[in-house]
């Protein structure tokens, strides 16, 4: 019975870990757009001219997720948070991965735009709640 339970509790961290590893990718995919963003535009032309409601969202979600993880960070034993990341890789290799994300991204862009086209009526219709008008025109 105790080796049954033992093993659930493995399989659960293992799922928990494998769902932490994902969370970890999207959100370096977040600090790459917002990298790219940060280097376009200043704070305060994003403040002035950005989507209310995008900015709300997005401020409320970055909130959300920083007392998330501060709230777990004070909880894990001050020895460990010293030591190097599971993962193996320190501050700057994770700033170079993400230099080497937004240049590829940036790759690709200069790549395929000439080949893109206007979208549809249809298509900006979809996506006018995600974006601005001027960027789908």
């Amino acid at each position: 019975m105790c080796f049954t339970e033992n093993q659930g509790d493995r399989i659960s961290i293992v799922q928990m870990n494998s769902e932490l590893r994902h969370a970890e990718l999207e959100l370096l995919s977040a600090h790459c757009a917002t990298h790219k963003l940060r280097l376009r535009f200043s704070t305060e032309t994003v403040a002035r001219h950005g989507r209310r409601d995008v900015l709300r969202k997005s401020i409320e979600t970055a909130s959300a997720l920083s007392e998330y993880y501060s709230s777990i960070e004070k909880q894990i034993p001050a020895e460990e948070t010293v030591s190097a990341p599971a993962n193996g890789l320190n501050d700057r290799q994770i700033l170079k991965a993400v230099e080497y994300v937004s240049s590829y991204l940036r790759e690709q862009r200069e790549l395929y735009l000439p080949s893109g086209v206007s979208l549809s009526e249809q298509h900006q219709v979809v996506m006018r709640p995600y974006f601005s008008a001027e960027l789908l025109d």
